[in-house]
């Protein structure tokens, strides 16, 4: 037989059988409390978020506006080679010199195409990254918003000391008091005065809330009656500042979606064009061409061109460029225009800009022939090299009476002079 525990209770008088019984359930119940009880030094189970719970765990990485700013500020870096390097299908003549001056290094750049920045792997990347956090962010929190504007204020606090900020003006002609909460709402609560009604209390207040502040920064105010039969009148404020941020970001949404759908549709191309010539717009008759991926033939405008006159204009003293200006006529649809081109000023032309990117000379060159036939005879355009226009041109005569072609480079010298000792410079 057990002594009775601590604490336990058994009445005298029982007999020795039934305590006997009542010892052995005690210590059943124990033995089995303590089977069924896990070790105390067996380790915590930690169940796993699962797969579902992970990827809910990155989207509102991903969608978080620490991670939009982050992704909008690495793009911004990653942007930089594209402004340093010559891209490929920019400036393919500085591409091919930087190509030509840096054989090693030019080979590891295009492998990780540093020379198509704008259209590499990884920058695509940072760029729809960006996209979808700034979606993802935006359309839950113009949810909440819209479902902001259409709720009421909330119903003002019945104890407003309770408030970390709060201030108690009088309603002049009520015994009632305006409260003024700084955190969220404004409240009136009637006073005991019988001789100014409800209605007109809450009148005053509206008014107040109303007449002194400009449209943008006026209160959205809603009544109520508590149960004890109290008028309140509760207020808030705010609205604009988070439809602003809305905004802000939906407009750089806009602007992203619209710098990708341009650099998939557009189209570039390059013509040089002589004095008294003409051009068509087509593919084949540009001297570059590139354009995007969903790029269609059928979106080049139809058009013709002709180069009547080109003005050139230097100052006197130190011979730097002051303007230039092409003088075209334009042929679309059957019928004519006159046009001006000049530097920042493109030409539009239904969805095509045109502009003027650069000028030069193109001399008139003429061959003959060994029997003194003219082989070759007409203006050839030569690219400038340097800032003082000296140019250098190819000139490929086919038809010669030998049978074979010939292939002249030439170099022009425009503003070269002579000195006193017959040399040029």
């Amino acid at each position: 037989m057990g002594e009775p525990r601590s604490g336990d209770y058994r009445p005298e008088g029982i007999s020795d059988a039934l305590k006997e019984a009542l010892d052995e359930a005690e210590e059943s119940a124990s033995t089995a409390a303590q089977a069924d009880s896990p070790p105390l030094s067996a380790p915590p189970v930690v169940q796993g978020i699962g797969t579902r719970g992970m990827l809910r765990f990155l989207w509102r990485q991903i969608t978080s506006m620490r991670t939009a700013l982050m992704l909008l500020m690495l793009l911004a870096v990653v942007s930089v080679p594209g402004s340093i390097i010559p891209q490929r299908s920019t400036n393919p003549d500085a591409y091919a010199q930087y190509v030509a001056d840096n054989p090693g290094l030019s080979r590891w750049l295009d492998r990780f195409q540093v020379f198509d920045v704008y259209t590499s792997v990884w920058f695509s990347a940072i760029y729809l990254l960006l996209f979808i956090s700034l979606v993802g962010c935006i359309l839950p929190r113009t949810w909440i918003h819209f479902k902001g504007l259409r709720a009421a204020p909330p119903k003002a606090p019945r104890r407003f000391e309770r408030l970390p900020a709060h201030v108690t003006l009088p309603v002049a002609g009520a015994a009632g008091s305006v409260a003024h909460d700084s955190v969220a709402h404004d409240s009136v609560e009637e006073g005991d005065d019988p001789g100014v009604a409800d209605d007109e209390v809450l009148a005053r207040a509206t008014s107040f809330l109303r007449g002194r502040n400009p449209l943008w920064r006026r209160y959205r105010y809603a009544t109520a009656t508590e149960p004890d039969g109290a008028r309140t009148l509760s207020a808030e404020r705010g609205y604009l500042r988070e439809a602003g941020n809305l905004v802000f970001h939906l407009a750089l949404v806009g602007l992203l979606i619209s710098v990708a759908t341009g650099q998939l549709l557009h189209y570039r191309g390059q013509v040089i064009l002589v004095q008294g010539r003409g051009f068509a717009n087509a593919e084949v008759n540009y001297n570059t061409f590139s354009h995007g991926a969903w790029y269609s033939s059928d979106s080049l405008d139809p058009f013709t061109m002709t180069l009547d006159k080109f003005e050139a204009k230097f100052r006197a003293e130190d011979a730097q460029a002051q303007d230039f200006t092409a003088f075209v006529t334009m042929g679309e649809g059957g019928s004519t225009s006159e046009r001006t081109i000049k530097v920042n000023h493109p030409l539009l032309l239904g969805g095509a800009k045109i502009y003027l990117q650069g000028n030069g000379y193109a001399p008139s060159v003429t061959l003959t022939d060994a029997d003194g036939q003219i082989a070759f005879a007409g203006s050839v355009p030569f690219i400038p090299q340097d800032s003082v226009y000296t140019s250098q041109g190819t000139i490929k005569v086919p038809d010669v009476t030998s049978g074979d072609q010939i292939g002249l480079v030439g170099y022009l010298l425009p503003t070269a002079s002579q000195s006193e000792t017959g040399t040029w410079g």
